[in-house]
């Protein structure tokens, strides 16, 4: 088997079975060895933010000279991307070797289910120092629950996001995340947290005598594209990533860091270094990716691109998944672009996008339509920003 036959019998597999439930995982787990118990992992979970402080604890930990494999949720470029060890994607080769052991315990599992066997086997195979995991969606029936003890459990910032499997408000979604918390434990929330979730989550905490760190904000120094500096904590630090929203992430994985110990200099080394495709990235001086695909993404990304540019210089590319809020991006993105070209995402769940279309003509004074993403950069001589999808951000 190669590589990609094992990523295409991989993704082919169901989304969804039924109920939530961790049952299949832990059967598949218990046949295989339970890799999975190993003793230093960080468990994030939360709507927005969680890649980015995936990326900066892991590269904070590496800084500090230990061996972290990080598994994150969803990938941007190659589908290797989501089982990492010290920033190296895993191999095509170990990928379908690994998958042959778990295929044959995977019956009726879904595609997560067994993409995450595959990870802590791979994990366990390697000796990883830490685990830094990233859930994929919600936390309570979330496949990578099933660590036992985990060294630390992240809470990124909790709002409304896929409220058809997770609940209709943010207080039934931050009880979903908050079930990666273990009794005893310890975690790390950040530090505008969302008021309603942070009631959830502080309730939580004293039910199950988790000792809960709020993040303590950081401060702006210096802000201009592909540059962002703050301090925190009477430290000063130079981003990787630079997004305006990100100070807010990168004072949760300091907090993160301090807990778990990372030297002073690992702590700024990781954050200089640490990089999250699709989050504000620079490609060039007229050209940003941006995976923002909810109100509270869109809405950070907004308050980004507008510090760094002016509205009749930019022109907005957008493609979002119709189970998205995608109606809700259209006037605020209208006050950092003046221009609109809509495209299709090309996935099952995506359609062509014609309804933004028609709904961004109240909105923008220029809305066109292109069939890609790629092509629509090329349509226009202004700052293009890309966003709406992380899978539309690999057509790029």
């Amino acid at each position: 088997m190669t590589g990609e036959e094992a990523v295409s019998e991989l993704t082919g597999l169901p989304k969804t079975v039924g109920a939530p439930t961790l049952e299949r995982i832990k059967r598949i787990l218990d046949e295989l060895g339970n890799p999975q118990e190993v003793p230093k992992v960080i468990h994030i979970a939360g709507t927005n933010g969680k890649g980015s402080v995936a990326a900066m604890v892991s590269e904070m930990l590496r800084a500090d000279g230990h061996k972290v494999g990080t598994f994150i949720s969803p990938y941007i470029h190659s589908f290797y991307e989501r089982i990492q060890i010290n920033g190296r994607p895993i191999p095509a080769e170990t990928l379908a070797r690994l998958w042959e052991r778990v295929r044959p315990l995977a019956t009726g599992a879904v595609a997560f289910e067994a993409v995450t066997a595959v990870g802590f086997l791979y994990f366990a195979e390697e000796n990883c120092d830490y685990l830094v995991l990233e859930t994929g969606l919600g936390g309570r029936f979330d496949a990578t629950n099933t660590v036992k003890n985990p060294l630390l459990s992240v809470l990124t910032h909790i709002d409304l996001d896929h409220t058809e499997l997770l609940g209709d408000t943010v207080e039934k979604i931050a009880a979903e995340k908050c079930g990666i918390l273990r009794a005893g434990g310890r975690a790390v929330t950040t530090p505008h947290q969302n008021p309603d979730a942070l009631e959830v989550i502080r309730e939580h905490c004293r039910r199950l005598k988790v000792d809960l760190q709020i993040a303590a904000p950081a401060e702006i120094l210096r802000e201009e594209r592909g540059v962002l500096e703050l301090e925190w904590c009477g430290t000063v630090y130079s981003l990787g990533m630079t997004a305006r929203y990100q100070a807010e992430n990168a004072a949760t994985a300091l907090c993160a860091g301090q807990r778990l110990g990372v030297s002073a200099a690992a702590m700024e080394r990781g954050l200089r270094l640490a990089r999250q495709p699709g989050r504000f990235e620079w490609v060039n001086e007229r050209l940003v990716l941006d995976g923002a695909h909810n109100p509270n993404g869109i809405a950070a990304l907004c308050e980004s691109l507008g510090r760094v540019t002016k509205p009749d210089e930019v022109c907005v590319v957008l493609g979002m998944l119709p189970d998205k809020e995608r109606m809700s991006a259209l006037p605020m993105l209208s006050r950092v672009a003046e221009e609109l070209i809509v495209v299709p995402v090309h996935t099952p769940r995506g359609d062509d996008g014609r309804p933004l279309y028609e709904e961004g003509k109240k909105y923008f004074k220029k809305v066109s339509y292109c069939e890609s993403a790629k092509e629509a950069v090329a349509m226009t001589d202004k700052t293009v920003c890309v966003c709406g999808s992380l899978y539309l951000l690999s057509e790029v």
